[in-house]
């Protein structure tokens, strides 16, 4: 008898693999406007991996759901012409009770769209409701003309196709006029008219191919960058779907041939705050946006202490007014070079990669104190050298030793575009600047395919390419790593 107790203790305590997990009920009810038919309503039950089950309301509205196990879920009810609705997911554990939701009637809202467009519509009934990311209704815009199926109520409708505006015409969702539904309802959209910048980058008169042209527009806090174009081959660029506003314009630094040409803003400003504005209303088109770019000035030197070169040191350059405004690491002989530069007068710093060792040109503690140099335009200035490390013969003085002779010279080739449509291809530089022929290979097959000194994209990505040219009289062998976007 103590045995069989024990045995029947022991059973207890640990389940038999017959057993089964505990399973609960869900319960609630459907509420419809007048004059629709509940039992035509579908409930389902999620997960949150999709579908549990479904059922339909009894004649009243009430449905259920049973042997439901353990778990997190949610109640989902539509019906012909009503509105979708559903619970916040809950976590079962027992049989729950009270799930009810209601649904609205949906009415057809339809229109114009005025600039004819095509993309979306969404209807908020709150600015807050905008915020968060939840319309109330959401329809399409084709040819000009809209249509949603929207419950009655209150709305601020923003219209999202080449641009995003709120009805009537406002760029902010509290200026925007109300659009209100009691019943189906036809009424025109107002949109906003994107405007366009449009202009030509040249050098020495010729179209630059493949510069990089960016618009920043005032926000009412910040220049904040909005939208960009590359050049096409004569130089020209637009970028489209603009909303209007004020904007400032940059052409980007841009390699052509052998030469770095500088950035800028427009008009001929080297700097954001130095920039002209651009007012655009809606619907406007700024021509002439151009940019004659120059060659530019060069500086270079060497980076050297107490065991030979300084490969890796960072050379930061300063503009007239502190502001950093560019940088290089130095190559494995400690030289280091900076091109594409406006004329005007700099400040240049130097320490070890790791922040250690700084100082500024020329042997000088502070950027305060640092001596400043000028470069006119196509000048080449050598000789900005430093010395970092310990023990420093010439810390802070100018009696440092002579830097070793330089090494050869890299070679230079010109650089194939940033980016690149799919399908379509691009020609690769066959030669270097120095005469050296130029092999290209990819190691991304998938993403884009190079053959005799073309490119072509296959498909969106980003395609690496190697350029390699043997060494010539004077110069290093090339070799060089490139990605281009393919869009």
């Amino acid at each position: 008898m103590v045995m069989a107790g024990l045995l029947g203790l022991l059973l207890g305590l640990f389940p038999t693999a017959g057993a089964q997990a505990a399973t609960h009920s869900i319960a609630g009810r459907i509420t419809v406007p007048a004059g629709f038919n509940a039992q035509q309503v579908t409930v389902i039950l999620d997960d949150q991996n999709g579908t549990v089950a479904s059922t339909n309301p009894d004649v009243s509205g009430d449905y259920g759901f049973s042997a439901i196990p353990d778990g997190t879920y949610r109640v989902r009810a539509y019906g012909p012409d009503l509105t979708t609705e559903s619970t916040a997911y809950f976590a079962l554990s027992s049989n729950i009770r009270g799930k009810n939701l209601t649904l609205f009637e949906l009415f057809t809202v339809s229109g114009t769209v005025t600039p004819a467009s095509t993309g979306l519509v969404y209807f908020y009934d709150s600015c807050a409701a905008f915020q968060a990311g939840t319309p109330r209704a959401q329809g399409s815009i084709t040819g000009g003309t809209y249509s949603a199926e929207v419950p009655a109520g209150n709305y601020r409708v923003l219209i999202a196709s080449e641009i995003a505006s709120w009805h009537y015409g406002e760029l902010s969702c509290h200026n925007a006029n109300d659009v209100t539904v009691t019943g189906d309802l036809s009424t025109p959209l107002l949109g906003v008219a994107p405007v366009r910048i449009k202009g030509r980058v040249t050098y020495k008169g010729a179209g630059v191919d493949g510069a990089f042209v960016s618009a920043r527009r005032w926000d009412g806090v910040e220049w904040k960058p909005v939208a960009f174009a590359q050049t096409a081959a004569d130089g020209t660029y637009t970028i489209s779907n603009l909303l209007p506003g004020t904007y400032r314009i940059r052409f980007d630094s841009v390699q052509y041939g052998s030469r770095q040409l500088p950035g800028n803003w427009w008009e001929d400003a080297q700097t954001l705050q130095a920039a002209t504005d651009i007012k655009l209303t809606a619907g406007a088109t700024a021509q002439g946006i151009d940019a004659a770019m120059i060659e530019g000035a060069s500086i270079s030197g060497t980076v050297s202490g107490p065991t030979g070169p300084r490969a890796g040191a960072i050379v930061r350059l300063f503009d007239a007014s502190g502001t950093l405004f560019n940088g290089r690491y130095t190559e494995a002989d400690g030289t280091w070079k900076i091109d594409g530069l406006w004329p005007g007068s700099y400040k240049v710093s130097f320490e070890d990669a790791d922040g250690s060792n700084q100082e500024f040109w020329n042997d000088k503690p502070t950027l305060e104190q640092a001596d400043s140099f000028t470069v006119a335009n196509l000048e080449n200035r050598t000789g900005l050298d430093a010395w970092l490390g310990s023990p420093d013969p010439c810390e802070f003085q100018k009696n440092c030793p002579a830097p070793p002779p330089p090494t050869a010279a890299d070679q230079q080739v010109k650089a194939p575009p940033k980016s690149l449509k799919r399908g379509k291809r691009a020609k690769l530089a066959t030669s270097t600047a120095q005469g050296g022929s130029v092999g290209w290979k990819t190691t991304t097959k998938k993403i884009c395919k190079v053959k005799k000194n073309r490119v072509r994209g296959l498909k969106k990505g980003k395609c690496v390419l190697r350029a390699t040219s043997p060494a010539t009289t004077g110069f290093t062998p090339l070799s060089k790593r490139y990605t281009i976007r393919i869009r």
